[in-house]
């Protein structure tokens, strides 16, 4: 829809994901935007000294939580998605926000894996 290509291209929404290059070329095949604001968690984290770049590793450095990865590679061009892997993508969605405004939040200090 229409209203979810103008969050996509407002550049006063920031947008977090983990290796979402793909995510926003398949978006695209569906409605036209230009993608405004997104940070990707996986270049993001270097800054801190994090070169892990899968979400489970990236949660249990920066959060102390295990995340299961299970529906990953389940089979996504489903016409309907299950229940589990709706619960995947949400979960997916929420943990990089977390994960992105708690390194916003920490100090200039870069975080180390193995500190955690």
């Amino acid at each position: 829809p229409q209203e979810l290509a103008d969050i996509l291209s407002d550049p006063e929404i920031t947008k977090v994901g983990a290796a979402i290059t793909d995510d926003i070329r398949g978006l695209q095949h569906y409605r036209e935007f230009e993608p405004q604001r997104f940070i990707d968690l996986q270049d993001f984290v270097e800054q801190y000294g994090i070169l892990e770049k899968s979400v489970r590793k990236l949660a249990g450095i920066i959060l102390g939580k295990r995340i299961s990865k299970a529906q990953q590679l389940s089979n996504w061009e489903a016409q309907t998605l299950t229940q589990a892997q709706k619960l995947y993508a949400a979960t997916d969605a929420w943990i990089c926000v977390k994960m992105y405004k708690k390194l916003l939040a920490s100090p200039k200090a870069p975080i180390k894996e193995n500190e955690v």
